[in-house]
């Protein structure tokens, strides 16, 4: 049995991300579940909370099929189920798996992931309370703020805004085109029809969806946590039913030491500092997907390893991620220190500044460590493209384009950065001073939707 059940997408990025506020809950006499695969059950259970192993996809999402079975196999199983009720005895076959675990946990509370949505139509018939937590800045639309998979730098003047319009109708027709194409492909059985014909089933609201977001789709009546503090964010109009939950006291789970390998290296660079005063540890690292990207880290890393080349007073703690061979990077100078994962709070700790692809939560463990920062977005799909912005807007760092990155360009957004250090510094204490702490606000909003439901 758990009072609250959390149902986070499987990406590494969004269980850390949602570990304070599961923390905060139980803190606060709650038991908390995590609905989750096995690859993620070890970093629940680390965490302190209890796991049940279920398929986190009721229904397989469209793209993820397509690029694992190719085109000519989807769509000729695309002809079958379009003449068949096999894709629907493949679905009630996964329903009946999460009959069986609510039955079996019976919680008062579901927390669902944004990147989820759609499954709140299949939770709405065991008439539990769900909301939906957001682990990126929020995605829906607001005047003046560009959709968060650009780049761009909003000054909310009145022709920057025309212009973000014009970005958001090029974004919602990219978006309606690849549904259209979808829906040509899947033979008009696409994800979205089953969503509809359940919501049916289950006298799901499905006309308030919301489709104007950056990603994804979320339905208004459905209340949705924001993780991210609102101060992170651009200044935007307040909507119903989304709440913003701040850095909840920063309860993050981390052991105070590293290995004993990086407490030489932190040893080394204070010694080195005491001779010369110009002695830099800079913290890099792309994330935990480095290996769906690989050619791209590949030579953003070589890259890095030329920068520690030309400056011996720059020392790199590289961390590379579990799925990257550290051989592809050959021979590396002294100074550049690699390692395939590093306890990210100990570094920040020690640091003086980050090097990212601008993933939410090392952004915001940075400012709470106060570190300015350096984005190179990863990813064009998700929202690090908006973080790489917002970190601009805030004036606590840099942005860069990672795959046009070169030796000379990173030096010098290192040397430009370096000689503003003071003023970044000063704008992110300035940022942190704005997070205040949500916790207690938080505890009675999941209690208040515990007690009387979610009402359309």
């Amino acid at each position: 049995m758990a009072d609250i059940l959390v149902d986070m997408f499987p990406a590494h990025g969004h269980f850390n991300g949602s570990f304070d506020l599961a923390r905060l809950l139980h803190n606060s006499g709650r038991s908390v579940c995590y609905a989750c695969t096995g690859e993620f059950a070890e970093k629940v259970l680390e965490a302190g909370f209890s796991t049940y192993l279920i398929n986190p996809f009721i229904i397989p999402p469209d793209p993820a099929t397509l690029k694992e079975k190719g085109i000519l196999r989807y769509l000729m199983e695309n002809w079958v189920t379009a003449f068949t009720d096999e894709k629907h005895r493949y679905i009630e076959k996964n329903i009946k798996e999460y009959d069986d675990m609510i039955r079996k946990l019976r919680p008062a509370l579901i927390m669902l992931d944004e990147h989820y949505a759609y499954k709140s139509i299949f939770y709405w018939k065991y008439h539990i309370p769900v909301i939906t937590v957001q682990t990126a800045v929020s995605p829906d639309y607001a005047p003046g703020i560009p959709p968060f998979v650009n780049p761009t730098v909003p000054d909310f003047s009145k022709i920057d805004k025309l212009y973000v319009e014009y970005l958001w109708a090029g974004h919602i027709l990219k978006k309606w085109i690849r549904r259209l194409a979808g829906k040509m492909l899947a033979m008009g059985k696409t994800n979205g029809y089953f969503y509809r014909y359940y919501a049916g089933k289950y006298a799901f609201p499905y006309q308030n969806i919301l489709r104007k977001r950056s990603t994804g789709i979320r339905f208004k009546h459905i209340p949705a946590l924001v993780i991210p503090p609102e101060a992170f964010d651009f200044p935007r109009v307040k909507k119903e039913n989304l709440y913003f939950i701040g850095p909840l006291n920063h309860q993050r789970y981390h052991r105070d030491r590293g290995s004993n390998r990086l407490e030489q290296i932190f040893d080394l660079v204070l010694k080195e500092r005491e001779n010369s005063p110009d002695t830099k540890l800079v913290y890099c690292s792309l994330g935990t997907v480095t290996g769906n990207y690989l050619d791209v880290c590949k030579n953003f890393f070589r890259q890095i390893s030329k920068v520690c080349k030309r400056n011996p007073h720059l020392h790199v703690i590289l961390s590379v991620g579990i799925y990257f061979d550290i051989a592809l990077l050959g021979n590396t100078p002294a100074n550049l220190y690699v390692f395939n994962r590093v306890p990210q709070l100990r570094v920040l700790q020690k640091c003086d500044f980050v090097i990212t692809h601008g993933g939410m939560n090392t952004i915001f463990e940075s400012i709470m460590a106060e570190k300015p920062l350096i984005v190179f977005p990863l990813s064009m799909e998700w929202d690090q493209n908006g973080n790489a912005a917002r970190v601009v807007y805030h004036g606590i760092g840099l942005k860069g384009i990672l795959r046009k990155a070169t030796s000379g360009s990173i030096e010098k957004l290192i040397r430009q950065l370096i000689l503003n250090y003071e003023k970044y510094r000063a704008h992110i204490s300035l940022l942190k001073s704005r997070f205040e702490d949500r916790s207690e606000y938080m505890l009675r909003l999941i209690d208040g939707f515990i007690k009387n439901g979610i009402k359309c």
